[in-house]
This record gives C-alpha cells, sequence and structure tokens, in this order.
C-alpha cells in the first residue's frame, strides 16, 4: 500500500525585505571579509589595520602599508565566545603538547592574546616576509601546519610579537616577556625535532620554521647606532650569528626537501634549487667593473682562465648580477641568494673583519637600504653605516682600491636613520 504525504495547504508568502549588497568595497576588505566604508583613496577599515587599501579588482593579498604612520590597535579584542570554544577546542589539543624531556614539561594553552597574535600573522606579518607568492603561502599553508606543530606555533606568535615591536610609535628594543619566551620555546622544539627520526608529516613545517627563524636572526639587531653595530662593537660569540644560521638553513632544506612535488612550498624554489652551492666556473665576468677584478685579484675574461678557489669569486659574480637590479618584494629572494651562496671561506673572512670581504658586505647592505622591510630595514643600515665607518680607519694592503669602491655604499647609507 502507498502512502502519499499530504498536500500542504497554499500558505501566504511573506515579502522580504530588499537589501542592497555593494559590491563596491576595497579588495583588502574583501579579503578580510569585513564591512568596507568605500572611502577613497583608502578606507577607514584598511587605515586603522595598518594595511594598504587597493580598489584594484586584481590584488589578491594584504600589504603592510608603507605611506605615513601606521594605525594599529595593538589591543586585544575578545572574541566571540562561540569562536573561542571552537578555535581553542581545535588548536589547543595540538599545539599544548609537551616539550622534550631535556627543556622540561611545559603546557601551553592558546589564550585570546595568542589567538589576536594569530590573526595578525595571517593577515599582516605574512604579508612582509619574501615575495607575493610565498606571502601566499605563508598565509595559508604556514599558519595550517603551526596548528599542528608546537614548535612552529611558538616561532609564529614569536615573530608576530617581534613584528609588533618594530612598528610600535616607540619601538622597544628589548623583547618582551613573551616574544622571548615563544622564541626560546620554539627554538628549542625546532632544535629538539631535527634531532629525532623526521617524519614525513614534519618536513614542511620544519622548512616553514627554518625560514621564519632565517628573519627573526636577521631582525635580532640590539645596537641604536652605527658605533654599537658589528663590525665596530665589541666581538662577541653571536656576532654574525644570522649568517651561520644559513649554513643550518641549508642542512634543513636537504633534510625537508621543499622543492619536492608534494611540498605545499614546491612552487617556490626553481627546479636547481636555492640552496645549492654557487659554481663561479664558466662565469661571464664582462658585467664586473674593472675595479672589482683588479681588487679580487679575478681573472679578466679574455684570459680564458678561472680562479674557483678564490673565496670572492662567487660572492662578487652574484653580487654583480644585483648591481642594476632594485631590490624590492619581486626581487628579494635573488637578493638572499648571495647569502645563501657565500662560500664557507668568505664567512670566515667576514668573521675575520677581513676588508675585502667586508666591501662585498657594505655593497649587498646598501642595496636592501632601498627595501624598508621591517625586518631587513634596521640590520641593513646600521651594519652598512659601520662597515663603511671601519673601513674608512682601515690602513693596509688595497686602501686605495677600497676607499674608491666605499663611496657609494657610503653615500646611499650615509643619513639614514634606523629607527
Amino acid at each position: 500500500m502507498t502512502s502519499q504525504l499530504p498536500i500542504a495547504e497554499p500558505m501566504t508568502s511573506r515579502k522580504r525585505k530588499v537589501h542592497k549588497k555593494s559590491r563596491q568595497g576595497c579588495g583588502n576588505c574583501k579579503l578580510r571579509r569585513v564591512k568596507c566604508d568605500e572611502n577613497k583613496p583608502q578606507c577607514k577599515k584598511c587605515m586603522d589595520f595598518g594595511v594598504s587599501c587597493s580598489y584594484d579588482p586584481k590584488s589578491s593579498t594584504l600589504e603592510l602599508s608603507t605611506s605615513g604612520e601606521l594605525s594599529i590597535d595593538f589591543s586585544v579584542k575578545p572574541l566571540p565566545q562561540m569562536v573561542q570554544s571552537i578555535t581553542f577546542g581545535m588548536i589547543n589539543p595540538l599545539v599544548g603538547l609537551p616539550t622534550r624531556p631535556w627543556v622540561g614539561r611545559i603546557d601551553y594553552q592558546l589564550g585570546e592574546q595568542d589567538m589576536a597574535l594569530l590573526h595578525k600573522f595571517q593577515m599582516r606579518t605574512s604579508c612582509t616576509v619574501g615575495t607575493e607568492l610565498s606571502s601566499c603561502l605563508y598565509q595559508t599553508e604556514i599558519f595550517k601546519l603551526a596548528c599542528s606543530h608546537s614548535f612552529l606555533m611558538h616561532i609564529v606568535l614569536a615573530m608576530t610579537l617581534m613584528h609588533d615591536r618594530h612598528i610600535s610609535p616607540s619601538p622597544d628594543r628589548k623583547p618582551s616577556p613573551a616574544e622571548s619566551y615563544h622564541c626560546y620555546q620554539g627554538t628549542a622544539l625546532f632544535n629538539s625535532a631535527l634531532s629525532q627520526p623526521i617524519q614525513p608529516s614534519e618536513r614542511d613545517a620544519l622548512w616553514g620554521a627554518a625560514a621564519l627563524l632565517g628573519a627573526i636572526a636577521f631582525s635580532w639587531v640590539e645596537a641604536r647606532t652605527p658605533d654599537e653595530a658589528w663590525p665596530l662593537k665589541a666581538s662577541s660569540p653571536a656576532d654574525l650569528d644570522w649568517l651561520k644560521l644559513t649554513d643550518g638553513k641549508r642542512e634543513v632544506y636537504k633534510i625537508t626537501n621543499p622543492a619536492r612535488l608534494d611540498s605545499v612550498f614546491h612552487t617556490l624554489f626553481k627546479p636547481t634549487g636555492d640552496f645549492l652551492p654557487c659554481d663561479p666556473r664558466g662565469t661571464d665576468l664582462k658585467n664586473i667593473p674593472d675595479e672589482f677584478i683588479k681588487l679580487y685579484e679575478l681573472d679578466h675574461p679574455s684570459s680564458g682562465t678561472q680562479t674557483a678557489n678564490n673565496p670572492y669569486h662567487a660572492a662578487v659574480c652574484t653580487l654583480a648580477n644585483l648591481f642594476n637590479l632594485e631590490c624590492n618584494r619581486s626581487t628579494i629572494l635573488e637578493f638572499l641568494s648571495f647569502v645563501t651562496h657565500m662560500c664557507t671561506d668568505l664567512k670566515q673572512l667576514l668573521e675575520a673583519k677581513d676588508p675585502r670581504a667586508l666591501l662585498l658586505l657594505a655593497h649587498w647592505y646598501a642595496k636592501l637600504c632601498n627595501y624598508q622591510q621591517w625586518w631587513i630595514w634596521r640590520r641593513a643600515v646600521l651594519e652598512c653605516q659601520a662597515i663603511c665607518i671601519y673601513l674608512e680607519r682601515y690602513r693596509g694592503q688595497h686602501d686605495i682600491a677600497i676607499r674608491g669602491l666605499l663611496r657609494w655604499p657610503k653615500i646611499i647609507c650615509s643619513g639614514l636613520v634606523a629607527g
């Protein structure tokens, strides 16, 4: 017997009020899913959040505002209770893992302040590191990886706090207790994870942590004046730590292979890989000024011979490719290749404050001075100025040649104030 559903009585349809939905808001408000006031050239929501306002329909990422003063609310805004319970419930069981036994058992639970920092990282800090493509990956993939790997979560929180400190109207050179805590915990857990057999599921998180730690190390400058900066300051075991970290980052690259096809980062790497050693043999030197060729004892192209054993050779060749290139968001990886391709002998010469090695670093810093990004700007300006002062006091072999080539970086960095 077939039963039939009763036919419903026709109901009087209720008229709904028609709401006019505007699609004229700026791209950043659409990306953040907030209501835009549509003020031009900059809406108030973007000004308050400290990002550039763009009405370009092709714009797809948030960019930190670089014109005028930043107006950023550093206070922590409470999240709705429903959002708190869902977010904390999803993340805390994964992030609140105990540290390794030798570090001490510490269970860390994310709170409202941490959630506000995570929002800042995803919508602001991630947009300041690397190229436009890598920033998009940091916005999405590193954020997701941090939710399941405690070492990366601590590093993300530390970097966001460091970013807050750098762009504050009156920045403090010393990290806050929270920043120091997260930096320590993240580094300790990261080193502990590397000391154990690496699981396939950890590889992307480990590489993401190494990438962020590289930026953190470069931005960590306590000096206020050139006299307090390296190489003018008193020698310390911590000198050039940011450069030494490159060797460790190269080893993490080998272990994690972020260029592999199943990595979330594989689109960022060329087939040859950014961390493969640079081979100067066969490099065309015709674009290198004669003053550099003579000072660094490079073979002239017409001689037909090569100087692969020259510790300066690869660095000069890499630097020469950057002479006519502006350092910006699109080219920053090419400028960072100067460091990643630096040979061990040249790093040792820098540690010994070799004048010719310092001159190369000063030229590289001078190019970076044009890229006013928070984690690059202070070190580039202060150490470029310090190197110029140091080399001006230098008296010895190659003195005249060094002074001649020092004029350009001195002009670039003079008058700049690394606030």
